[in-house]
């Protein structure tokens, strides 16, 4: 048996592993694509965040990609001093 209450908002809620998102997940994301950009959840340890559009999730992939090409190149101009 579940122990897991179900989803009652998916915005503020966002549960992967409630039977509406593992039973057909596409509506759940075509609601959360049309009125929230970042949805969240404190269900999980550290709370998680799940960007819900693809140019969100680009800007954030390259956000980070950035801070890693930065620091390494910090290191390696450091380094070469």
């Amino acid at each position: 048996m579940d122990s897991r209450r179900p989803v009652e908002d998916w915005a503020i809620d966002f549960d992967h592993f409630d039977p509406q998102w593992t039973s057909n997940p596409y509506p759940v994301w075509d609601d959360l694509r049309s009125r929230c950009p970042v949805a969240t959840s404190q269900r999980f340890e550290d709370s998680a965040y799940f960007p819900t559009r693809y140019d969100d999730v680009r800007a954030i992939c390259r956000a980070l990609l950035d801070a890693k090409l930065g620091q390494r190149y910090r290191r390696v101009r450091h380094s070469a001093r």
